[in-house]
């Protein structure tokens, strides 16, 4: 949340080499913190006999993966693109996508810190659903937004999509994969990163062939499908309760 209006506002003030050297430096203390303080983790395998359904056949897990996947392809579209839509199609300052940034980073850290609250009162499922919800009223203001305020107010609306997202997506395929937890944890993980890889090559091929106004036509279908799969995944598992 805090790394990309950072870039932006070094660039702006900086430019691109120093806002590499300091990515750079960046990498470099990780890499020392790795080295010197990470502890050895000795990991006893214990050899379990009780069978584990294959997780496609679990209720509501396949389409909730989808869900994901598009909600998360949809919101790096927008990370990727909008600097580039502000600056060279409505002809912002570059500044404008750091303030954009920041004012949404802003917004989703209390909301990320409150997301497990609300999920207790208001039922993780839903939270997701406003999520995504939200998603898709942001993505389609992208559509109609065309001056700076418009692109501040949509930040709220992008806040919450990300926040509750990123905050208690991978929670949700925990909570219904119970007894395989590290797997739950890995597919979340695996279709985070596919929706980002697939999602780059769609921004690519969108904008060479055709604009970057139109990644955000593609953004607001990628979470109208998001919010399709999270209703059947719901439905899925509504329909499990219901037998049992």
């Amino acid at each position: 949340m805090i790394a990309p209006p950072l870039a932006f506002l070094i660039n702006d003030h900086y430019g691109f080499t120093q806002t590499f050297l300091m990515a750079a430096s960046r990498s470099a203390g990780v890499f020392f913190i790795v080295l010197t303080g990470l502890p050895d983790i000795h990991i006893e395998i214990f050899h379990q006999h009780e069978k584990f359904v294959r997780w496609q056949r679990v209720p509501g897990v396949l389409f909730f993966l989808i869900c994901m996947f598009f909600a998360f392809g949809a919101n790096n579209m927008y990370i990727t693109s909008i600097s580039l839509y502000l600056t060279q199609e409505l002809e912002f300052a570059s500044k404008w996508a750091g303030y954009l940034m920041g004012i949404a980073a802003f917004i989703e850290i209390p909301i990320m810190l409150s997301a497990g609250y609300l999920s207790q009162k208001l039922g993780m499922h839903r939270l997701i659903f406003i999520a995504c919800l939200n998603g898709l009223i942001f993505h389609f203001g992208l559509l109609v937004a065309t001056q700076p305020w418009e692109f501040m107010v949509l930040q709220i609306f992008n806040s919450l999509f990300v926040g509750i997202n990123a905050s208690l997506g991978m929670v949700v395929v925990q909570d219904l994969m119970k007894k395989q937890m590290g797997l739950a944890s890995t597919l979340f993980s695996n279709s985070q990163m596919l929706s980002v890889l697939l999602s780059s090559i769609a921004i690519g091929l969108i904008a060479q062939y055709f604009s970057y106004y139109a990644i955000f036509i593609a953004s607001s279908l990628f979470c109208a499908i998001a919010v399709s799969f999270l209703y059947l995944a719901e439905k899925q598992i509504q329909a499990v309760k219901i037998l049992q």
